[in-house]
């Protein structure tokens, strides 16, 4: 077979063939037949060995002839007689077969020479040399050409009304110069090896003539990105009606009517084919090229704000926090005008902020002794710990290195909550422990109110008790003060938990969780609730969602009713309702069948929503079970012994239907800030947890900014501030008028992720002028928040910002952001989210700070939806507390979903082999970022596929890359390392490099190449019809520098829980007594209709058998106002028939006059929630895990007795409470036990940090019997 050399310039030289006697029969040329030649990115005439079909003729001779043919056949009708453009010359047009377009070779660029090449890319994105071969035919004249460079490209059939077609004409550089002759080469057939280049293009070329003619149609300076949405695809049908050519180039284009990505993707094509009409002048003046930045900064969309500010900027409450960090010399203080204090003093007011009176120096606060008076319940009263306290509350590790933990002469705290006095006089003390702040996860940092302390869920009932002979006195405390200073009496505002969160103090925590009655399970859920069930299948724990019937006698079981997965327990029955299309992994099938289950399998709530036959699947539960949202539309049956699947005209009467998820309305949609917000993806994953809308967003990257209002859903109500965050909040503190920058009050919500390079791993120097400006801009969320004072606010990070850094002990960067929150009178919570989790492909973890005002229900953390990967992830936590105990682990439980897979979210895409094509109709973004020269393209190709995960290193130990491609120093790290098909995309970082070291795991598993954009996008959630704007670099780079959308989602669904809470402060809990359950699958009646199960551009594809996306071209001039046109269908009809009259579906049993209806049916759920005595800002999981253990009641050792001491006790040796003693657990609350012990993660209960083998995907998981419960 013939190789190619690796230098071209090298090559042997090239026999030819005589000339001859006939000539070919065109348009098949003859081709030597002696080798299989494989395809190639390298034009045929630079292989070794290569032997020309026919004599090749040199351009000029092959010109020469091409004259004579049209001067002998001058009068032929079928030659042009002239060129419409230059009347002087004469239009010479030869038609060109068999050709090949390639890189001209060039002895100083030679790593790209011979190399195929698209023509859309002559010019794109600069000037290219390009040649071609192949065969010219013109009347009796048939002659082959090598190496003739091209001039120009251009495409005719702009503005034709009759064919959608294009026709390709090609100008040679020699041919450009004739001054007698215009002489064109018009494109026909290439030969078998550019085939994959030229189909593409011609496919752009199509692409560009309509997107042309449609901005001539329509009025000047208005065609903008957006029309390409929906309306350019419309407008074409309109054009060409029922015109099979143009539905067949529609087919290359997966039939989307969405085609702002394309045009994104092609835009510099479009911008020069643009150049060359003769309408140029008004075609340009469309906004459509400065939202996509054709070039440099006059072509932005946005005006650039000037730089003014030269410090990061931050109000004094922050940059008093913070004017000790290692970067505070950036830092600069600048405080509010007049006018922004008045109004920021207001908004304080209506949060319900204490006011911060003045400050000054600290005063310890008095303690008076008892003397002969006894200690009163509801006395705050401090005592001296003891060595045994002492030896285990030391500080933290870092503390202890700094010098600065306070052990023998620190004050312990306590609120009295009980008496109880023993014969001697002497009282015995329950208590509730009040922390200070360095005994809670603000630890050392600096902290502005030492005279704070805060209440905790802590108590003393399982240790033994405090005495009063032990007490130093009693405390004044002020509860909840509406002013606060750093040098009065202790205070009170807040309550820590013991999962490492602040909420709000409430009187009511001052009872015990131990002292307070604990509600049965009969309270937790009502007859049709749909809750998860555990499943012990092949080992493994899974959640299947049933619905709750009722309990039996004893109370120690659940009578539930089953529900199966269609995809994975009736996959084989879709056939009979005709579901060709795929299946989502959240589509559910109602059964008669019921069983019991012991209580304890019940884990949580879920939510299912009925869709009725041609009705789409709505919003979010489209999302493949995202939020622990499903659907339903069928149910089974058994005829003649068989099962069968019906649809479902409504479901059963006591079915509880999940929410109506859509957006809230009114003043109850938080109003969003959004800062360092780069190309929007964490915005809009959480508006789409539709509670929040967000107005104003600020960043410094202009295709971040473009791509953030490409992507908006309301451009009207989007203030975007293109320039520093720092000139930003100059203006906001000044209070100067800026219609870009938000006054205060406007602010509802703050969403950040500050520039992550001041803390990533991967950067060099952290303490370099650069690092630090970088790292400086934590403060400005910090500022923001202290500013606008949002009802919310959520960051996002590198883990590593948790991280405590040798020598900078006291500077950890989480604590002092707690620190700073907490002493604005924020609730906050911290907590780690992995991507896998959430239903993402990738391998992420961020931390999440989220905070609420005063008194609001916090952002408590996403349940996980998805398992861990196989096992592979390492323990993981935010920091230590005082006590040597771990915070913020990284947690595993049972979850409904297995993790989703690389080759998962990636299988619909097509093979493009090495990517050397760069264009991909179907996909316009699987496109790689960055293309490998010829020399890394064939070390790629020495990289094994098997076993997963090789790279260079396993290479070279092994001896599989020759001496001529290897790299010295990339024998160890991850260089050239393919990614596991089964596992987890690396985490997508701002810049593709494949040969890194240490984050080189870039590689394809089964292709030759680098991951490309479109994976890399869909690695990040992004939906696959969001235009990223930029180059490829760029857009790369907006990619990994966003916040996994899956995450992002997770939390918008947290945050509408809270604020749906909230809403509901201000209801009536109505409950009803419901029936006893009687009808089953025969109340449920079939309609002839269709279900439309619309699965929206995802950056996650459903697997194979999920539902695709399909558009009818040819009725979209006749469906234009329907905008479902483009949406697939579930066709066929059920040969079932129900004649019973169908039943309305129950009506919600409770109303909200004072609320808007869509809030009143979005509180349904939340009506029969049961309060909690104590909110909880982070679930405890690891208290339901103990409640639901199944294993025996027995306790390992003897409990140290120590007052405040955290007991430790191993999770394998929990109890296991039935009947009364159990709470089932909903979202947002605590079990609770009647126990003495506190089961508390800081009470010793450890998390399960390994997660569990997942060998297979629970859709895999259930057996054949299973599937008939």
């Amino acid at each position: 077979m013939p190789c190619l050399h690796d230098d071209p310039a090298d090559m042997r030289p090239k026999s030819t063939l005589p000339t001859p006697t006939m000539k070919p029969s065109f348009p098949r040329s003859r081709v030597n037949h002696r080798f299989h030649v494989a395809p190639t990115d390298f034009a045929r005439s630079c292989l070794a060995n290569w032997i020309p079909p026919f004599v090749v003729t040199p351009e000029l001779e092959a010109l020469n002839l091409l004259k004579r043919e049209w001067k002998a056949q001058a009068q032929s009708t079928d030659l042009p007689v002239g060129d419409d453009y230059n009347t002087h010359t004469c239009m010479i047009i030869a038609d060109l077969y068999d050709f090949e377009v390639y890189q001209t070779p060039s002895p100083n660029r030679d790593s790209r020479n011979f190399e195929l090449i698209c023509l859309h890319q002559l010019d794109v994105p600069q000037r290219k040399q390009l040649s071609l071969n192949g065969f010219l035919c013109l009347g009796s004249v048939n002659i082959y050409v090598e190496g003739v460079s091209i001039q120009h490209c251009a495409v005719e059939g702009y503005a034709d009304d009759e064919s959608p077609e294009v026709t390709i004409y090609i100008q040679t550089q020699m041919a450009s110069k004739d001054r007698e002759f215009d002489v064109w080469f018009r494109v026909k057939r290439p030969n078998q090896y550019y085939k994959r280049f030229h189909e593409p293009f011609l496919c752009v070329a199509q692409l560009a003539k309509h997107a042309l003619d449609y901005m001539e149609d329509m009025p000047p300076k208005t065609v903008s990105l957006e029309n390409f949405r929906e309306d350019f695809i419309r407008w074409v049908a309109r054009r060409y009606p029922q015109n099979l050519r143009l539905q067949a180039w529609h087919a290359l284009l997966n039939n989307r009517s969405d085609l702002r990505v394309d045009v994104n993707a092609y835009i510099l094509y479009l911008h020069r084919e643009a150049h060359g009409l003769p309408n140029a002048k008004a075609l340009l003046k469309h906004p459509l090229w400065n939202e996509c930045i054709i070039v440099g900064e006059e072509s932005l969309a946005f005006k650039k704000q000037p730089k003014v500010a030269e410090h990061t900027l931050a109000t004094p409450h922050v940059y008093d926090c913070w004017n000790h960090m290692y970067f505070s010399y950036v830092m600069k203080s600048m405080p509010m005008s007049a006018d922004v204090e008045a109004l920021q003093r207001r908004r304080k007011r209506s949060l319900g902020f204490a006011e911060t009176v003045s400050t000054g120096s600290h005063k310890q606060p008095h303690c008076r002794p008892y003397g002969s008076l006894p200690v009163q319940v509801g006395d705050v009263v401090s005592f001296y710990p003891n060595e045994q306290d002492t030896s285990i509350w030391k500080g933290t590790k870092a503390a202890q290195i700094a010098k600065t933990a306070k052990t023998a002469k620190t004050e312990w705290f306590a609120y009295v909550q009980g008496t109880q006095t023993m014969m001697d006089g002497n009282q015995k003390l329950d208590v509730v422990w009040m922390y200070q702040p360095h005994d809670t996860t603000i630890s050392i940092a600096k902290y502005s109110f030492p005279n704070e302390l805060f209440f905790s869920d802590h108590c003393n009932c399982g240790d033994p008790k405090l005495l009063s002979s032990q007490i130093r006195g009693k405390h004044n405390i002020d509860w909840c003060p509406r002013s606060i200073s750093p040098n009065t009496a202790f205070f009170v505002r807040q309550t820590y938990l013991t999962d490492s969160s602040f909420v709000t103090f409430k009187h009511e925590h001052k009872t015990c969780v131990c002292k307070k009655s604990t509600a049965p399970p009969s309270d937790k859920y009502r007859l049709g609730d749909t809750v998860y069930a555990k499943r012990r299948i092949d080992g493994k724990d899974v959640l299947n969602p049933v619905v709750f019937q009722g309990f039996n006698a004893t109370r120690t079981h659940v009578n539930v009713r089953i529900l199966l997965r269609l995809r994975l327990d009736c996959a084989e029955l879709t056939e009979q309702v005709e579901r060709t299309g795929s299946v989502a992994d959240n589509e559910l099938v109602l059964t008669n069948d019921c069983e019991y289950l012991p209580v304890s399998k019940i884990q949580r709530r879920c939510h299912i929503r009925f869709v009725k036959r041609g009705h789409e699947v709505p919003f979010p539960y489209n999302r493949g079970g995202a939020g622990d949202l499903w659907f339903i539309s069928m149910g089974i049956v058994f005829r003649d012994n068989h099962r069968r699947l019906v649809y479902l005209m409504r479901l059963p009467k006591h079915f509880n239907e999940g929410d109506d998820m859509t957006s809230l309305q009114g003043s109850a949609l938080l109003r969003g800030l959004s800062i360092f917000s780069g190309g929007g993806n964490f915005d809009r994953g959480l508006e789409e947890g539709g509670a929040v809308d967000f107005r104003y967003s600020v960043d410094m990257a202009p295709w971040a900014i473009h791509t953030q209002y490409a992507n908006a859903k309301d451009r009207s109500n989007l203030y975007l501030y293109y320039g520093s965050v720092d000139d930003y909040m100059k203006i906001a503190l000044s209070g100067v008028a800026h219609e870009l920058v938000a006054r205060v009050g406007d602010v509802h919500f703050i969403a950040a992720g500050s520039p992550c390079p001041g803390f990533s791993s991967l950067q060099q120097n952290p303490l370099d002028e650069k690092s630090c400006i970088n790292a400086s801009h934590i403060t400005t969320l910090c500022s923001a928040v202290d500013l606008y004072r949002p009802s919310y606010a959520v960051l996002e990070n590198v883990v590593a910002m948790a991280f405590t850094k040798t020598g900078r002990e006291d500077q950890n960067i989480l604590s002092h952001l707690v620190a700073c929150f907490v002493s604005m009178g924020y609730q906050v919570n911290q907590y780690i989210m992995d991507s896998w989790n959430y239903g993402s492909g990738q391998r992420r973890s961020r931390v999440l700070v989220s905070i609420a005002a005063p008194g609001l229900d916090p952002i408590v953390q996403p349940w996980h939806t998805h398992s861990q990967p196989l096992g592979k992830e390492k323990a993981l936590s935010l920091g230590e507390l005082s006590n040597g105990q771990r915070f913020g682990q990284r947690e595993a439980y049972p979850t409904p979903f297995a993790s989703l897979s690389a080759h998962t979210i990636t299988w619909d895409l097509p093979n493009i082999g090495n990517g050397n094509i760069q264009t991909c109709p179907s996909h316009p973004d699987h496109r790689v970022s960055i293309q490998p020269n010829r020399k890394k393209r064939a070390l790629i190709k020495c990289i094994p596929r098997q076993p997963p995960g090789c790279g260079y290193s396993y290479s070279h130990t092994r001896g599989l890359i020759p001496l001529s491609l290897q790299v010295r120093g990339k024998e160890k790290g991850k260089s050239f390392t393919r990614i596991e098909a089964l596992g987890l995309i690396p985490t997508i970082t701002t810049g593709l490099s494949i040969q890194d070291s240490y984050n080189g795991a870039n590689l394809h598993w089964s292709q030759d190449r680098p991951i490309t954009l479109l994976e890399a996008r869909r690695a990040q959630g992004y939906s696959d019809d969001e235009p990223i704007i930029g180059d490829l670099g760029r857009q790369y780079t907006v990619v990994g520098n966003g916040v996994d959308r899956k995450v992002a989602f997770a939390q918008g669904l947290a945050l509408r829980q809270a604020v749906m809470s909230n809403l509901w402060k201000g209801g009536q809990d109505m409950l009803v007594d419901v029936e006893d359950e009687d009808d089953g699958l025969s109340d449920a009646t079939v309609d002839d209709s269709v279900i439309d199960v619309h699965d929206p551009p995802s950056s996650t594809p459903a697997p194979p058998a999920q539902l695709g996306a399909e558009t009818n071209l040819a009725d979209l001039h006749e469906r234009a106002a329907e905008k479902s046109s483009s949406r697939p269908r579930l066709d066929g009809l059920s040969d079932l028939r129900d004649s019973s009259s169908a039943i309305a579906v129950p009506k919600t049993t409770f109303f909200l006059d004072r609320m808007p209806a869509t809030v009143t049916r979005a509180l349904n759920d939340l009506s029969f929630r049961s309060q909690q005595s104590i909110p909880v800002s982070k679930r405890s999981r690891d208290e339901e895990s103990a409640l639901h253990s199944e294993t025996d009641t027995h306790f390992l050792g003897e409990v140290v007795a120590s007052r405040k001491r955290l007991k430790s006790r191993d999770t394998t040796a929990l109890a296991s409470f039935e009947g009364d003693m159990i709470e089932v657990r909903t979202d947002g609350e605590h079990s609770k036990t009647k126990t003495k012990t506190r089961q508390t993660r800081h009470s010793g209960l450890n998390i399960a940090f390994t997660p569990q083998l997942w060998n297979r995907r629970p859709e895999r998981e259930y057996s054949a019997e299973e599937s008939d419960l």
